[in-house]
């Protein structure tokens, strides 16, 4: 039995909370980059170095945010968690983000699919990581 008294529905609602707060912070921090960088060295063109590197700077940053919250909310394995929540984070982004540029590319709603995504990903990550995790006193 698992010694951990939080439940699987429990878990998973916390891992997509904490998935939603990680990818807005994450991507908040993005456009702050964005904003220094364009006041330190305006350019009178488009910078699409910059977009992509903020872009970048949100995805990377979402998954190390994860990691400490599921830690101190308590959610098992929380190491686990955040690098099972990669690879679905990768999958849901690309194909939220895909559908959501049909239907709304306006900026405003982007972060909000990240953050979906992100959610959705964290909640299946910590899911997994749960399901696998090895009862205490079983050998390896």
């Amino acid at each position: 039995m698992n010694s951990n008294p939080m439940t699987p529905l429990r878990a998973a609602l916390t891992g997509a909370a904490v998935g939603a707060v990680a990818s807005t912070v994450s991507y908040f921090a993005g456009q702050g980059v964005g904003w220094l960088v364009s006041e330190i060295a305006p350019t009178p063109d488009a910078n699409i170095g910059l977009g992509m590197a903020m872009t970048a700077l949100s995805f990377v940053l979402a998954p190390l945010l994860a990691w400490p919250m599921l830690r101190v909310l308590g959610v098992p394995a929380p190491g686990r968690s955040v690098l099972i929540t990669v690879p679905f984070h990768v999958v849901f982004s690309f194909g939220l983000l895909m559908g959501a540029s049909v239907l709304d590319p306006a900026p405003p709603f982007g972060f909000v699919w990240s953050a979906l995504s992100f959610a959705a990903a964290t909640a299946l990550g910590v899911v997994v990581a749960r399901a696998t995790e090895r009862p205490s006193g079983v050998p390896a």
